[in-house]
């Protein structure tokens, strides 16, 4: 008898090879895809991460090929690489407020982001983001100035 066939399995039966978890970093993959097929490729979405130390890091553009592929990073999601959840959402479509006592509050979100805690709340986050004012106008500005690009 081997030492492997003596000593029990004594990990959970809950690891499993498959998951059904689903990353951020697919939720926003999907999210680029919907916004290219809504604007019939004028405005593609475009995921980008990289690591920072134990972060994930998803830098989300909005990349407008017919204008020398301009890229405007729309937000940043920071996740740690071993979590799926929670997740930090800095905004760059967020106008800095004049209101001074406004300010240290930004600037808590725009260094650490504004914590989704599940896939759940990220999503929902998300479809606030997309519906802000400021991102339908960045947008449709984009659409705007491509179209006419040719």
């Amino acid at each position: 008898m081997s030492a492997v066939t003596a000593i029990p399995d004594l990990w959970p039966t809950t690891i499993q090879p498959h998951s059904n978890q689903v990353t951020p970093k697919a939720i926003l993959q999907s999210q680029a895809k919907y916004l290219e097929q809504r604007t019939e490729g004028l405005i593609i979405g475009e995921v980008i991460v990289r690591t920072i130390g134990q972060r994930l890091v998803h830098d989300f553009y909005l990349r407008s090929p017919r204008l020398d592929d301009y890229r405007f990073l729309m937000f940043t999601v920071i996740q740690l690489r071993h979590e799926l959840y929670p997740v930090g959402i800095t905004e760059e479509v967020t106008l800095y407020p004049e209101n001074p006592a406004e300010q240290e509050e930004y600037m808590k979100k725009k260094l650490f982001g504004e914590e989704c805690k599940d896939e759940e709340s990220f999503k929902e986050r998300l479809r606030q983001l997309f519906l802000l004012e400021r991102s339908v106008r960045i947008i449709d500005s984009l659409v705007a100035q491509s179209a006419s690009a040719e």
